[in-house]
């Protein structure tokens, strides 16, 4: 990829910087995927802006992300990626913000259906306001569409956890998820924790 940074042309590709900028922001590269992000004239698009809303948010910046998305809502209000970005800043901001979110990715929902990602969305909404059933039943249904989603089944993790469901239950869901998505960095996140834990362990049992 860096190759192609290099190149004149590709440098100022929007598109290009764009998918540069996604991979970074998917590999926790946050200020390669902001500078990516703000090449390029990506900036003027509603795809551009909600990834700019994202890498703020993840950068703890959400007055940043509140700018990006009033200048989505000035370009269409309705406009789902504007829609999303809202939920996101509300989901960040917590509180009474999670009943608000919640009803964002119901009504887009009700208006474009069922998908993984408004699925995941609403269950998120659900387990911060620790509503573990209704949460369980939506990431049920997420992984009815897509069984390796790694996202549901983390979340389904988590959510089977504040139930207290049992440890067979859970090591079953970590088992799927390795299988999904063995790079995935709350995967790899927990391996090193393991290995962190035997590595005490032995010290103790020597």
């Amino acid at each position: 990829m860096q190759v192609f940074l290099k190149d004149e042309v590709m440098a100022n590709n929007e598109v290009f910087q764009y998918i540069c900028s996604v991979i970074h922001y998917n590999n926790g590269n946050l200020d390669q995927a902001l500078r990516c992000a703000l090449s390029a004239g990506i900036s003027n698009s509603l795809d551009g802006l909600a990834l700019l809303v994202q890498i703020y948010l993840a950068m703890n910046r959400v007055d940043l992300a509140e700018e990006e998305l009033s200048s989505m809502q000035k370009l269409s209000d309705d406009a789902i990626q504007t829609q999303l970005a809202n939920a996101w800043i509300a989901v960040y901001q917590g509180g009474d913000k999670y009943q608000e979110a919640l009803y964002i990715y119901q009504e887009l929902i009700d208006k474009y259906g069922q998908s993984v990602n408004l699925l995941n969305g609403s269950a998120i909404c659900l387990l911060h306001m620790k509503k573990y059933a209704d949460a369980e039943k939506l990431l049920l249904d997420a992984l009815e569409k897509e069984s390796k989603s790694a996202d549901t089944i983390i979340n389904l993790i988590v959510c089977y956890q504040h139930m207290k469901k049992s440890p067979e239950l859970l090591r079953r869901y970590l088992t799927q998820l390795r299988q999904a998505a063995p790079n995935h960095p709350w995967v790899l996140s927990l391996a090193r924790a393991d290995q962190a834990f035997d590595t005490n362990a032995s010290r103790f049992s020597n």
